[in-house]
Formats: structure tokens, sequence, C-alpha cells
């Protein structure tokens, strides 16, 4: 029979195909990469060779991966630097790269005014403040700097 099961057709066009419906959602870690075409099946070349291409036309960047990562969940979900850590680590993202993005995002970040918007959303309950903080991953010096400057 002429049939050929997709199962079977694990070639580089179909591989980039597949990397390019994981990126409409959002950006990859290259580990994320690696990660998902094994899971489909791909061959470790195979592998090696989509991100070796996808690397060198840069729609494969840790660097950027990681700060947009960083910088989104600051602004978004006003997650915190330990949070955003962890979840890089998870994604696979090495940690000098994640120190980068980090440092990059936060100098580009304006924590007063969500901690301004987190005083007046608490009723001005400088304790639901930090523990609002402590939850969301900010660093416990960053926290007592905000309890500082509220006195």
């Amino acid at each position: 029979m002429g049939y050929r099961s997709k199962k079977n057709n694990k070639n580089e066009e179909s591989a980039l195909r597949y990397v390019e419906r994981l990126l409409r959602y959002r950006l990859r870690s290259e580990w994320e990469i690696r990660y998902r075409l094994s899971q489909k099946g791909f061959s470790e070349e195979l592998i090696n060779r989509v991100v070796e291409k996808l690397k060198r036309s840069r729609i494969l960047d840790d660097e950027s991966f990681a700060y947009m990562f960083a910088k989104s969940e600051l602004e978004v979900k006003f997650h915190g630097p330990y949070m955003i850590r962890r979840k890089l680590r998870e994604l696979g993202v090495d940690d000098d790269t994640i120190d980068r993005a980090l440092k990059r995002a936060w100098k580009e970040y304006d924590f007063t005014e969500f901690v301004r918007n987190l005083y007046e959303k608490h009723g001005r309950d400088l304790k639901k403040v930090r523990e609002t903080l402590y939850r969301k991953g900010f660093d416990p010096s960053i926290i007592e700097d905000v309890e500082i400057n509220r006195r």
C-alpha cells in the first residue's frame, strides 16, 4: 500500500512545522524545543540539526527568551525574581542567562509603582503588602526596603 503514517514521517520539515506550531503560543527555550521534539519521536541527530538551524536564524535564542519571559512575569503576572528564576530553571535556562535576563528586566520594571498599588489595594496594611510580595517571589531585602520607605 502507498499509505505512509504521519508517525513514520519524521523529517526536518515536519520537525520545523511542529516547532512553528509551538512558537505560535509563546517563545520557547532551547531545552523545551529539544524536549518537545524528542517527545514527538524525532531522532537526536535531527533535533540537533533543527535546533542549530533555529539558532542560526535567531528564532531560538535563550537570552531573548529568558529576558522576554522575565519581563512578562514581572509586568503581567507581578511575579518576583525568585519565582521567575525557579520557572526559568524548570524551562532549562542556565543560571548565567537567568541572571542577565533578570537584571535587564528588573532595570525596566517600576517596582515602586507596583508596591504603591499593592499598598492602596490592601488598605495601607503593610503586613498584607509584605505577605503578597513574599508569595510572589520578591527578595526579602527588597521587601524590607519597602517597609522602611512606608514608615
